[in-house]
């Protein structure tokens, strides 16, 4: 649907009708109110089915992670076919990238054990900090009890993610900046 919208503000800025400003703040606009319906409708389902918390404040952080996580994803897609010179070159572009980022996420390696000449890249990653602030809101503050497999010890969930994940609760406003 981009590809097809960017042959279309090509002719219609050449011939002067509107500025650069103006189409890319209404593309924007469409797209945060669809992707909002989108993410509502989704946690409204999904919420329910993991069992996670009957609390408001974590239900409208899921709420929220979602929308930015499919937020950037969406205008790294717009951003990928208006840089690139056809669909096909942003498809693979966007799926590198999509790798990249899913690479360094923490899903192999968590930050804790990342060595130091790879942590920056978890750092800059927005699907990592997607990932902190959905984990740590969810878990961050559960006082259930669990024994840990690696040495047997009986700690709370949240403990167990603050010391072998380093998500922590206190940190979950901070991780929407980047996102």
């Amino acid at each position: 649907m981009v590809s097809t919208e960017r042959s279309v503000y090509y002719r219609e800025h050449a011939a002067g009708y509107y500025s650069v400003f103006p189409f890319y703040f209404a593309m924007a606009a469409v797209q945060c109110i669809y992707i909002l319906v989108q993410s509502v409708i989704y946690v409204l389902i999904v919420y329910w089915c993991i069992w996670w918390a009957v609390d408001a404040g974590k239900f409208f952080y899921f709420l929220m992670f979602l929308f930015l996580t499919l937020l950037y994803f969406a205008f790294y897609g717009i951003m990928a076919v208006f840089v690139t010179p056809n669909l096909q070159v942003a498809a693979v572009l966007f799926a590198f990238i999509n790798v990249i980022f899913n690479l360094f996420a923490g899903f192999v390696i968590p930050r804790p054990s990342m060595p130091g000449w790879w942590v920056w890249a978890y750092y800059i990653n927005p699907v990592a900090w997607s990932i902190y602030g959905l984990v740590a809101s969810q878990y961050g503050n559960d006082t259930t009890l669990l024994t840990r497999l690696s040495d047997g010890t009986i700690i709370n969930v949240s403990q167990y993610y603050r010391e072998d994940f380093g998500f922590k609760y206190e940190m979950v406003g901070v991780g929407t900046l980047p996102v």
